[in-house]
């Protein structure tokens, strides 16, 4: 997984590790908690198609240390499998926001985004961040 991180990505782009095997882990070579630490800091959607095996080096527990998604090799059909990563990698949105309060005084600010949609029409939903 680090070759394919270390071979870059895009600037802008949408990161995506996809982990397709039918074989259960053998263990890795580097180490886990930096694995996992780096995927998430790096923005990486993390999907393995795997058998249902768990444990520490396994597929199934690896998706779901990093916030990823875990698809079962065994049950699902192949076309629905596909179906799940097409509406993963088609929604979802990277939003960058510039304040106009450049005090780091530790308030949490919310703001409001509005999504127009040409299948479901528009959606909104609120967030909040905390300044520094």
């Amino acid at each position: 997984m680090h070759l394919g991180m270390d071979q870059g990505f895009r600037n802008g782009s949408q990161k995506v590790i996809l982990d397709f095997t039918d074989e259960p882990s053998n263990g890795d070579t580097h180490n886990r908690s930096e694995t996992v630490a780096r995927l998430i800091n790096e923005g990486v959607t993390y999907i393995a198609i795997s058998e249902n095996v768990t444990g520490t080096h396994q597929k199934k527990t690896f998706a779901a240390d990093v916030g990823g998604v875990w698809i079962d090799i065994d049950t699902a059909p192949f076309e629905e499998a596909l179906d799940e990563i097409t509406g993963i990698l088609t929604s979802q949105y990277t939003l960058d926001y510039t304040t106009c309060a450049t005090e780091h005084d530790g308030t949490t600010r919310e703001f409001l985004v509005f999504v127009d949609d040409p299948d479901i029409g528009r959606a909104s939903d609120t967030g909040g961040y905390t300044a520094p």
